[in-house]
């Protein structure tokens, strides 16, 4: 019995010895691809992203010296350890991927990646040209998606952080905050209007969304609230009110906290607060809030940060009689502040965090359980709040990073000049897809038709010429030029703007060597051209024209005032000056003024229909914007489609565009939303797409396309077949 079991336990040795001998790579030649640790990669998709993680990789990358090649099924490849891809298509790709260990080893894995369709948006305006257009003031994530404030104070969402769209809504409020809590994002505008007794009024109002593109008031104050922030069930918020001062003689701005009222849906003022209150977070089960409070009897100024449980007692935590404050950021004990060198909270005791290069962070984030801080143009992250790292991407020069947000799947930084960066690690950091396309450092600042297209000029002497208003030909003006103005005459293209020297107002005539046609001691800002002459305007109203058609001679006519906009309507010239004056001249020398009963002009447009003129109306108390009419005759009065401030108007081979601002709150379906709107012949209004902004300075169309300039001087394009 003995030696059959001792011979068994000597057989079963032999395998146990043999087995390990094979994970070991020993006992003769074997496949590599069957000796190698389990290797694969785990994989998030965002939209068309995907993110890929090799798994374990910290344990590959420091013990195994591994290597990758990867195969996204699209016919794209990648050798990074833990790529990202974007796919052009929807649809069910086989991604596959093969490691290179350092010994010789190697392992393949593959898997089924399926990919939704892009985030769509429902904007037909394509930003074409100029600065990114998504400049955030604000912005958060949770749950796959993103919400910004945008520019303007616009609400924007996006899927991934790449496309963005524009939230519909029925509001004309401008936003400043937007925050997430358990999954739910909340919106914080206001605006300013006056009421029935002609008073000067200001409201705020708080928007909730479950699903990022519905949005619901929920609460609304009589201050102008700058930060919200939720404890629990309780939502506080701060900002200012105005009180009449106690002699009663003027205004006094004190800062208030507030609270949430679900009862009346609206704040009630807790207490006030000092000059101001400008931020408000919930760390570590407390309400955390900074001001600065006013002098009160010997009290100096000083700014603070407040503490509390309930919103009710509030203790201060830290003040400085000179230099702003900031609130911690972070969650649970996890703690990093500014005081003012860079510290961590560990045990209730604030301790120095060293950053490698010895700079001192000016703001800090917390995101995604990650730690972020900029420093004069360098960018830093920490998972521990203790030991910093310097991230492989910095912001450009002059950027300076304001916001950190995470959807759970990738990290958006963004600047206030409107770089955003990405990063689905929060180390290793991208320049945003918008951000990569080149473009021009300076601001467009208008269109003008051309024989074959359009042409725009900007800062640095830009001309860009386009026959689609897609492809775009470059040429700059070889001086220190800024151009704001240009024409399409008989003798060609004639730019306007100026240049630094004594004689600063200058015309060029856009050939090989753009030689310099005519100057002036004041910057020239309007061209325009009828069938006899060319006409340009300065900065401060003086008028020449020319009738030679080469444009090489000039005279001087008339004295006027500074000019808004310089249009040629059936071989008349339209002027409008600063102080609201509609001008009319066939010769620039004798203007007519075209007289509205107290109504100041903002805008002009004529089409084969008619003129339009949209401005500010005076027969009201208070003024209210008004809009002026004429298919050949006189001037007629009509309400203001959707009880908006007309900001610009433009017409086109269909009719008349106006875009403005709505300063009333539409509720019924008879109102929708919109700021920018559309009529055949000026008397029946129908709301348009939105464009992804709302200040246009310039407007041209032709039969198939419209270009637009925003008043961050960037380029929109809209093709369309019709209204």
């Amino acid at each position: 019995m003995y030696p059959t079991v001792l011979r068994f336990l000597f057989v079963l040795s032999l395998t146990a010895l043999a087995a390990l001998l094979s994970r070991c790579g020993g006992g003769g030649d074997s496949d590599p691809t069957t000796t190698t640790p389990t290797l694969f990669f785990s994989k998030s998709v965002n939209g068309n992203l995907a993110v890929f993680t090799s798994q374990p990789a910290d344990q590959l990358a420091s013990e195994f010296s591994v290597s990758a090649t990867w195969d996204f099924g699209d016919g794209s490849t990648s050798a990074e350890l833990n790529p990202h891809h974007f796919f052009n298509e929807p649809g069910d790709y086989t991604v596959s991927v093969t490691y290179q260990l350092g010994d010789g080893r190697r392992v393949s894995y593959s898997e089924q990646v399926a990919v939704d369709i892009p985030f769509q948006c429902s904007v037909d305006w394509q930003h074409v040209y100029g600065p990114s257009p998504w400049v955030f003031e604000d912005l958060a994530g949770s749950s796959g998606f993103f919400v910004g404030v945008g520019a303007g104070g616009n609400l924007h969402v996006s899927k991934n952080g790449f496309a963005w769209c524009k939230v519909v809504n029925r509001f004309a409020w401008n936003f400043t905050r937007v925050l997430k809590h358990q999954d739910q994002f909340y919106a914080l505008g206001h605006r300013a209007y006056f009421d029935d007794d002609g008073d000067p009024k200001s409201e705020s109002v708080l928007l909730t969304s479950s699903n990022y593109l519905e949005w619901l008031v929920i609460a609304r104050s009589a201050s102008l609230l700058t930060d919200v922030a939720i404890l629990g069930t309780e939502i506080i918020g701060v900002g200012h009110r105005d009180y009449v001062s106690s002699n009663n003689q003027s205004l006094v701005s004190r800062g208030v906290i507030e609270r949430f009222n679900r009862t009346t849906n609206r704040f009630d003022l807790v207490r006030t607060a000092g000059e101001t209150v400008e931020e408000i977070r919930t760390i570590r089960h407390e309400l955390w809030l900074r001001g600065k409070r006013g002098e009160e009897g010997d009290a100096p100024a000083a700014f603070f940060v407040w503490k509390s449980s309930d919103a009710v007692q509030w203790q201060v935590s830290i003040e400085h009689p000179t230099y702003p404050v900031q609130i911690p950021r972070g969650s649970g004990t996890r703690l990093v502040n500014i005081t003012p060198e860079l510290v961590y909270l560990q045990d209730d005791e604030w301790l120095p965090a060293g950053i490698s290069d010895n700079v001192l962070p000016q703001r800090l984030f917390f995101a995604g359980e990650r730690f972020f801080a900029w420093a004069e143009d360098r960018f830093y992250t920490s998972r521990d709040g203790r030991s910093w790292v310097f991230v492989n991407q910095t912001p450009r020069p002059g950027q300076d990073i304001i916001d950190v947000a995470f959807n759970g799947i990738v990290w958006q930084a963004i600047s206030r000049e409107g770089q955003q960066l990405w990063s689905h690690d929060g180390v290793r950091w991208h320049d945003h897809p918008e951000s990569q396309q080149p473009r021009h450092a300076g601001r467009l600042h208008h269109i003008a038709h051309t024989n074959d297209g359009f042409a725009v000029v900007g800062d640095g002497g830009l001309v860009l010429r386009s026959s689609n208003g897609r492809d775009w030909q470059t040429s700059i003006i070889e001086e220190s030029a800024n151009l704001y103005a240009a024409v399409q005459t008989q003798a060609g293209l004639l730019v306007a703007g100026e240049r630094a020297g004594r004689v600063p107002g200058s015309v060029w005539k856009i050939n090989g060597d753009n030689p310099v046609i005519h100057v002036k001691d004041d910057p020239i800002t309007h061209l325009a051209a009828n069938s006899e002459m060319v006409l340009a305007v300065t900065r401060r109203g003086q008028v020449e024209r020319s009738r030679d058609p080469e444009a090489r001679f000039w005279e001087s006519t008339e004295q006027l005032e500074a000019p808004l906009s310089l249009q040629v309507f059936d071989d008349a010239f339209y002027l409008i000056t600063n102080t609201g004056r509609l001008l009319k001249s066939s010769d620039a020398r004798q203007w007519d003024e075209v007289r509205f009963n107290n109504f100041s002009v903002q805008t002009f447009a004529g089409s084969d229909t008619g003129k339009i003129v949209a401005g500010t109306s005076y027969n009201t108390d208070p003024p209210t914007a008004g809009l002026f009419f004429a298919d050949g005759g006189d001037w007629q009065y009509q309400a203001l489609p959707f009880a908006m401030r007309i900001r610009f108007a433009g017409t086109d081979l269909y009719g008349y565009t106006l875009i403005g601002n709505r300063f009333v709150i539409p509720s019924a379906e008879n109102h929708p939303p919109a700021n920018y709107v559309f009529s055949p012949d000026g008397s029946a209004w129908v709301a348009q797409t939105s464009p992804p902004v709302l200040d246009f300075v310039d407007l041209r169309v032709t039969q198939y396309r419209a270009l637009a300039i925003d008043n961050q001087g960037r380029l929109f394009l809209r093709d369309f077949t019709g209204p």
